[in-house]
């Protein structure tokens, strides 16, 4: 890489950690190394516990039929795992859930919520020495040091920092300014895991904060309860079914950070300069030829994420799945479309389109977004958000020809016509974003002796409205103000890390009706505000 880039780009890498911590002095070589070391070795032992990343990881395929869901993430010792692994299995078939419903609220609202804290408390710790890590290793970097010492790491932190040694003991200027950037780039993404990992956990706490406010919902019994699938019928225990996805996507990126950095050296010089190197080598390839699609405006908004807090991460999972199921060729034609429909469009929108779920209980096949019957006809869709969302609907519409639950792919859907809610809700997922269109919203209606899920897009900020694949004709209505007469609670949900994620709530019968929460989303934009909580309490 050029030294003359690197000039530009490791200012923005100081100047973004000292943003985060309001350090300022680098400290010497041996320091920034030993603190590096630490903070990697704490932070991994947070994120994925004592498992070897180069011979057991939590991502076992990308094919549906060839995944045994929770059966592989079960590892030996599961106390030694990481927080993803070790939900899924204290959540999956627990007994003290089984009893009723107001057991299973219990659960949450006890046990479930104790560990999320005790959780959130141990990565602050990762967190916070991350940071400071993070920002010592961009400003060694920026003071262009003279030589290194020995020491190891692990994974491709460790191979930036030997090659950095390396090319300052050989004297070459170019080479040392090169992986001094790569190095701090390096340790800067392990804190954003840690970042994204205290933002899930807020977020599942906040999801909990709305079933709290259902209590009463809870208190009826039902007869032959089944928590492991039940619990999606009720407030705020939707996500409970999936939450681990996106705990399972920070291990993921947390493995690949510390394994054999093959992928990375394959990766080769592409990418090593400007906006991608923010990013893993191994995706860099593939941001540029999505930035590539797009003209000056979006290429600008696309170069600030790739730098900045969440948007890093999300984008190096979004580009990784992309590559590892192959469907990165789609994906840049889709980023075409959206810079054709959107010359001026906003962040979220810009993200969203390369999201690959259209719900949380969706995108087992990852590629399955991709298929022509839902590329094709939304090639030259436009008009704007709202025909978009009306096209995607009526597309829906066309394939469906009876219900039918777990239905687990698009595929079978669009082969059979056979559908549940959630399926026709990825349909109009997949076929809107395939359009060129983002800030895709799904919404669920909890009725407790089932659940009803539609599909959402943000027409103006803040404004979501709505689309029900199991009903002709296009609504249009807005989310809070879609419910039918059987539904107690109304729950808006946006893009996670790799799944979904809660936004907001109403609680529509009981006793805290028309009670509203909302929680900020600080990955996405326009969605980053203060918790908000409206509404009266009635008087029990």
């Amino acid at each position: 890489m050029p030294a003359r880039l690197l000039r530009h780009v490791l200012p923005l890498l100081v100047l973004a950690s000292l943003a985060l911590t309001g350090e300022s002095a680098p400290a010497d070589p041996a320091a920034v190394l030993a603190a590096c070391r630490q903070s990697l070795s704490d932070g991994r032992a947070v994120l994925i516990g004592k498992r070897n990343p180069d011979k057991v990881s939590v991502l076992s395929c990308h094919k549906w039929k060839d995944i045994s869901q929770i059966v592989d993430l079960t590892f030996r010792a599961v106390d030694q795992e990481g927080f993803g692994v070790r939900l899924g299995d204290m959540t999956i078939g627990n007994t003290a859930r089984k009893e009723s419903p107001a057991a299973d609220f219990a659960w949450h609202q006890g046990p479930l919520r104790e560990v999320l804290v005790n959780a959130k408390a141990a990565n602050a710790t990762a967190l916070a020495a991350a940071l400071v890590a993070a920002e010592q290793a961009a400003s060694l970097a920026a003071a262009s040091p003279a030589a290194l010492p020995e020491g190891n790491l692990s994974g491709w932190p460790d191979a930036c920092w030997q090659r950095w040694r390396a090319a300052l003991a050989g004297g070459d200027a170019a080479g040392a300014a090169r992986w001094g950037a790569e190095f701090a780039s390096a340790v800067a993404f392990a804190a954003e895991l840690h970042r994204w990992q205290d933002g899930l956990l807020a977020n599942h706490l906040a999801n909990l904060d709305f079933m709290r406010l259902n209590e009463d919902h809870f208190a009826t019994p039902r007869n032959g309860y089944n928590p492991d699938s039940h619990i999606g019928r009720f407030p705020g225990g939707h996500l409970t079914l999936y939450w681990h996805g996106n705990y399972l996507e920070v291990e993921r990126l947390c493995e690949r950070l510390h394994a054999d950095p093959a992928p990375e050296n394959a990766a080769g010089d592409s990418g090593a300069g400007g906006s991608a190197i923010a990013l893993p080598p191994r995706v860099r390839a593939t941001f540029l030829a999505l930035r590539a699609k797009l003209k000056a405006a979006n290429q600008a908004m696309l170069d600030q994420a790739a730098a900045a807090p969440w948007h890093r991460a999300w984008l190096t999972s979004a580009i990784d799945r992309a590559q590892i199921a192959s469907y990165n060729t789609a994906l840049i034609e889709v980023m075409g479309r959206y810079e054709a429909r959107n010359p001026k469009g906003g962040l979220n929108g810009l993200l969203d389109v390369l999201h690959n779920r259209g719900d949380a209980f969706a995108g087992m096949d990852w590629a399955d977004r991709f298929r022509p019957e839902l590329m094709d006809p939304m090639a030259k869709v436009g008009g704007g958000v709202q025909n978009a969302l009306k096209a995607a609907h009526a597309l829906c519409q066309a394939h469906f020809k009876t219900y039918k639950g777990f239905i687990f792919t698009m595929g079978q859907s669009l082969a059979s016509g056979q559908m549940d809610c959630i399926r026709a809700t990825d349909i109009i997922a997949a076929a809107y974003r395939n359009a060129g269109y983002g800030g895709y919203f799904s919404i669920r209606m909890s009725r407790m002796v089932n659940g009803h899920t539609i599909a959402g897009a943000e027409v103006a900020p803040g404004k979501v409205i709505t689309a029900d694949g199991l009903l002709k004709g296009f609504a249009g209505t807005e989310w809070h103000q879609a419910a039918d007469a059987q539904s107690v609670s109304i729950e808006l949900y946006a893009r996670g890390l790799s799944h979904y994620a809660f936004v907001s709530g109403v609680v529509l019968t009981g006793a805290n009706a028309k009670k509203t929460l909302t929680t900020p989303v600080p990955w996405l934009p326009g969605w980053e505000g203060k918790t908000e909580t409206k509404g009266k309490t009635k008087k029990r």
